[in-house]
């Protein structure tokens, strides 16, 4: 996974793939962004057919004036047809482009529907409501299975002993591996923070409080706070460090601060059988805060709660191609 996922007819990627990369605001487009999007879109047009680019717009609330008066030249020159869309909360790239957009040489349309704002911008044809839902959903898809490809490729086989319960594996999977790709990393990042925006949205949360307890879950978590802050405010954000089973007290949970106000919020990298999470909700209870949502890159038990924590995962690790077995021991 670097800038572009290839389907059976279109490119797929992700705006804040390079407002991330190169700008200081991972949640503004600028003229200098689109240059960036456009030279890396142009190193692979010049060898293949594919001739539709669809564009997830999520996660930016700030376009600049001008910002795609660029894409105008390459649309035209390979002949293509590009497919922004986007289903957060303000839908600021589509909105911009409905409104400002004004090639009338161009084939273009805005839409909302199923939950999705869109706009098109095309050389050759007009693309009806439809075949935009249908894109949409292929868009989806083909990520969902690059992800699954991600975190099946990390695991790594042979005996383990897992520390917070007693339990001995066939392997395990390694997180390191999925973090230490930064182009990896961004796309994880980009779905897990939509992942919890559509959750956020669904109880009406206006902000949050993050927690995490590990270094892995540490990492995630900055940077999903980088990226939601934008649109969700995070009132505090609580790192419970080294909280594992073989945690020291040399902090006193009443050290950390928490704010009680708001929904807490678990992120970290797996989840196996839960135990993690219940000492973290333990913890959070001493601070007089709740966690209701815990938000993970892959999970193993079946269980949608646990301690009344509704778990959110990118991948079911059950789902994964490789030997995984657990033992009591």
């Amino acid at each position: 996974m670097k800038y572009f996922l290839s389907g059976d007819t279109f490119y797929y990627t992700r705006l804040n793939l390079f407002s991330w990369e190169c700008g200081k605001n991972p949640a503004s487009f600028s003229e200098t962004n689109t240059e960036f999007f456009i030279s890396h879109l142009g190193n692979i047009l010049e060898s293949v057919t594919k001739k539709v680019i669809l564009i997830n717009a999520n996660d930016l609330v700030d376009v600049d004036d001008h910002a795609f008066d660029s894409i105008v030249y390459i649309v035209k020159k390979y002949s293509l047809t590009f497919l922004f869309f986007s289903n957060d909360e303000k839908n600021q790239v589509c909105k911009y482009l409905e409104e400002h957009f004004r090639h009338d040489d161009l084939k273009k349309g805005y839409a909302n529907q199923n939950g999705f704002v869109s706009f098109y911008i095309s050389d050759k044809c007009d693309i009806s409501n439809q075949e935009v839902i249908n894109f949409i959903g292929d868009a989806k898809s083909i990520e969902s299975k690059s992800i699954l490809g991600v975190v099946t490729d990390s695991f790594e086989e042979g005996e383990v002993f897992l520390s917070s319960t007693p339990l001995k594996a066939s392997g395990k999977f390694n997180a390191n591996d999925i973090m230490y790709d930064p182009f990896i990393f961004r796309w994880l990042i980009s779905l897990m923070t939509e992942k919890i925006k559509s959750i956020c949205k669904e109880k009406t949360l206006n902000e949050i409080a993050i927690v995490t307890s590990s270094l892995r879950g540490a990492v995630l978590a900055g940077a999903i706070k980088e990226i939601i802050d934008y649109s969700i405010p995070v009132k505090t954000f609580t790192i419970f460090d080294h909280i594992g089973p073989n945690m020291d007290f040399i902090r006193c949970p009443t050290e950390y601060d928490m704010d009680v106000t708001c929904s807490a919020i678990h992120i970290g990298d797996f989840s196996i059988a839960g135990t993690e999470l219940k000492i973290t909700k333990a913890f959070c209870s001493i601070l007089g805060g709740r966690i209701t949502d815990s938000f993970v890159i892959g999970k193993y038990t079946e269980k949608e709660e646990i301690s009344d924590i509704k778990i959110h995962s990118l991948v079911s690790l059950s789902e994964c191609d490789v030997n995984l077995k657990y033992e009591l021991v």
